[in-house]
């Protein structure tokens, strides 16, 4: 039984799971014994195992893959313990970095801002982060922000499709569909 229909579920449900697990409501265990309940039956500690399988598999991907793979998936924010207000996730900030450090590499000239490139991969994974204003907000010309996504923006394309195949075909034994 396949317990996922595509990899990206599969990745989804392991990012995204809670930390903190609870036992299964009477309220879930008469609808689960009714035939009322959806869903692949997941709760409690069989998710967070489930969970972990997903995420073992994630980890013996090459950090740069990986990264990739948290970047598309992960959650990207929680809430802040002491505002409230949003908060970027170590997690996902971690993967962005080492990809904006990868794409110095892409970049010939001698200006290359930090930021830039990480609004570049934020917005390759995100579509909403601008990257004029970003370069507008730091004193950089749009021109060179714009070039410099042009060139690494091809390089990041193929890293990310190369690890949403790898995760697809380690993954494969757990889904049904499969998007290639």
């Amino acid at each position: 039984m396949e317990l996922f229909r595509t990899p990206a579920d599969a990745i989804l449900f392991a990012l995204r799971s809670t930390s903190q697990q609870y036992p299964q409501s009477g309220m879930a265990q008469l609808m689960k014994r009714s035939g009322t309940a959806s869903g692949k039956g997941l709760v409690a500690l069989d998710a967070a195992g489930q969970a972990g399988m997903v995420l073992a598999r994630l980890e013996r991907m090459d950090p740069l893959a990986r990264a990739c793979i948290v970047a598309r998936y992960s959650a990207r924010t929680e809430d802040c313990p002491c505002c409230g207000g949003p908060k970027a996730l170590d997690e996902y900030k971690a993967a962005i970095v080492l990809l904006a450090d990868w794409s110095l590499q892409f970049i010939s000239s001698a200006m290359s801002v930090r930021r830039i490139r990480y609004a570049i991969v934020q917005d390759y994974f995100e579509r909403k982060r601008s990257i004029g204003a970003t370069a507008e907000e730091i004193g950089v010309p749009r021109r060179t922000a714009y070039d410099q996504q042009a060139k690494i923006r091809p390089h990041l394309v193929d890293l990310d499709k190369a690890a949403q195949e790898e995760i697809g075909d380690m993954l494969e034994d757990l889904c049904g569909e499969q998007v290639k």
